[in-house]
């Protein structure tokens, strides 16, 4: 469940990042343009591109942190959503079920006895 999270994570994180470059490039062709408010956009994309960091961080500590790692991708997934909303889609479903995936894990060494003596 560990590589699954990871994988899906990195997965989301890229589509993450995509969907930040098109709202940074959606916000500089508004600039462009000079359409009112389109930096906002631009902030929002450097947004997206922190969520994106985020979730690929979360991604990698599902290795060995699936607690801090489910966390750490809720917040992404959450972030990415506010961010960039329509652009966000695969990366924000891709993000939750990572989330999944490290919550049964973090449950799965909990049972076992195996967790870690993480602190929240």
């Amino acid at each position: 469940m560990r590589v699954v999270a990871l994988v899906l994570g990195i997965l989301g994180a890229v589509f993450g990042f995509f969907g930040a470059l098109l709202a940074e490039g959606v916000g500089g062709l508004g600039s462009a343009f000079g359409v009112a408010n389109a930096h906002l956009i631009m902030g929002l994309g450097f947004l997206a591109f922190a969520a994106a960091i985020v979730g690929l961080i979360g991604a990698i500590l599902a290795m060995s942190a699936p607690r801090a790692a489910w966390i750490m991708l809720l917040i992404a997934s959450v972030l990415v959503v506010i961010a960039i909303s329509a652009f966000a889609t695969p990366a924000a479903l891709l993000f939750l079920v990572a989330m999944v995936f490290a919550i049964l894990e973090d449950r799965r060494r909990r049972q076992a006895g195996t967790g870690s003596k993480q602190s929240l």
